[in-house]
């Protein structure tokens, strides 16, 4: 959830810690993968104009007009009407972390899910 916020963001400067990437420990495994893929996202999706979303203090989502949608949620399953733009009605965006979710865009909004304690961040198929 906190890479998201430092990768996908408008606001600040991305970074990436060592151990978070590659682990800090002989034998342990770092956040490798999850941050390859965020970092993808962000190169491909996050630009243009940026949308925030919260209304809840357990929920907290944002949209970019690049084509992402992001939202995460600490207690309860999360779920949000987010603005991606009109140039995506009719399309369907997906969930890099879980793919087999579609969420399909109408009058520049979908209606974004992620189960409680994680991440969803979702791109155009």
């Amino acid at each position: 959830m906190a890479y998201a916020c430092i990768l996908l963001r408008e606001q600040g400067y991305p970074c990436i810690f060592y151990g978070d990437y590659y682990g800090l420990h002989r034998g342990s495994k770092g956040l490798k993968k999850q941050i390859e893929d965020l970092l993808r996202v962000r190169k491909q999706f996050a630009y243009g104009w940026q949308n925030d979303y919260f209304e809840e203090d357990y929920q907290m989502g944002w949209s970019r007009e690049g084509g992402l949608a992001v939202l995460f949620s600490l207690r309860l399953d999360g779920k949000k009407y987010m603005y991606v733009g009109d140039k995506y009605n009719g399309r369907a965006f997906y969930d890099i972390f879980h793919p087999r979710k579609r969420i399909y865009i109408e009058q520049g909004y979908g209606c974004f899910v992620c189960k409680k304690e994680s991440l969803s961040v979702y791109i155009p198929e």
